[in-house]
């Protein structure tokens, strides 16, 4: 059977790539700041963090993507559903530039259409809008019933 959802959150690179790698943030109390790949991000003090400002300016923009090892002992690479999770841990970052496609998270309650403009949802999650764009969805996306982001593909503007 043919695989329906991308395993990677790169899915067309235009130009030359640029990844970089970033400390994560410190974690909250109660855990939360966390960065899944496909999320928005943003870097604070050197360190990177979920977007946290709601329709509020990305740049650059960049996405974390999977690829790191989690552990120093560990052989297997992290995929797009392994959160970075540990404190000042490196997280793969990506600066796609525009006509890039991305498979990034849509937050949940949101329903947008294709080729919808979207923004920052503060969370690293993307939701329909125009003040900021940072991208387009690819395809139609109908969350509003979800109480989790879903992956939408979408292409950077």
């Amino acid at each position: 059977m043919a695989k329906t959802n991308p395993s990677t959150i790169v899915l067309k690179e235009v130009g030359e790539a640029l990844y970089k790698e970033y400390p994560l943030a410190p974690l909250d109390a109660s855990g939360n700041g966390a960065i899944t790949p496909g999320m928005l991000v943003e870097l604070t003090a050197g360190e990177v963090r979920p977007h946290s400002t709601q329709a509020g300016l990305a740049a650059p923009v960049t996405f974390a993507v999977e690829g790191l090892n989690l552990d120093a002992s560990s052989l297997t690479m992290g995929d797009i559903d392994t959160d970075y999770d540990d404190d000042n841990g490196a997280v793969k970052t990506w600066f796609p530039k525009s006509g890039s496609e991305v498979y990034a998270l849509l937050k949940a309650g949101d329903n947008v259409a294709r080729h919808a403009l979207l923004e920052s949802a503060s969370d690293g999650y993307l939701q329909g809008g125009t003040t900021n764009p940072v991208a387009r969805a690819l395809e139609a996306k109908n969350n509003s019933a979800g109480s989790a982001a879903v992956r939408i593909k979408v292409e950077a503007i």
